[in-house]
């Protein structure tokens, strides 16, 4: 069975891996692309995303994610859970990170135009609009 161990070590695998807008595999990953290839990488269930989509969020993204994952509380934020948060447009979803066990995030930052692990802080705490859990995947073990 897949754990939120194996989350975290894809998704530090792919810390340092350049940002590109749609971008699906290692080469080159977007925030929703990141956890397509986790997902492809541990054989999780996942469905189809748009291989292209536009940078002003529409609320798809969303869906997407509620297809393939669990929501749970907002402040159950356990190690491997998915944030999805919103950036541009107030309320309206457009981007994911991963939560780690050290406070941090893990997630394809378009600004420093890479993922990046970084401190769970002011600006992604005030966008947080749900959590997620993977399908199939046992929860966090310390």
């Amino acid at each position: 069975m897949t754990t939120a161990n194996d989350i975290l070590e894809k998704a530090r695998s792919l810390v340092g891996t350049p940002y590109r807008h749609c971008g699906r595999t290692r080469d080159s990953v977007d925030c929703s692309g990141m956890l397509l290839v986790i997902a492809d990488e541990l054989q999780l269930p996942r469905g189809e995303y748009p291989l292209a989509y536009s940078r002003w969020p529409d609320g798809s993204l969303e869906g997407h994610i509620r297809k393939d994952m669990v929501e749970i509380s907002l402040t159950d934020l356990r190690p491997g859970s998915v944030g999805l948060f919103w950036m541009i447009r107030r309320n309206v979803p457009q981007h994911v990170a991963i939560f780690t066990e050290r406070g941090s995030v893990i997630h394809s930052d378009i600004r420093e135009k890479r993922v990046v692990e970084v401190p769970y802080e002011r600006f992604l705490q005030r966008r947080l609009m749900s959590v997620f859990w993977w399908k199939g995947v046992d929860s966090w073990q310390p």
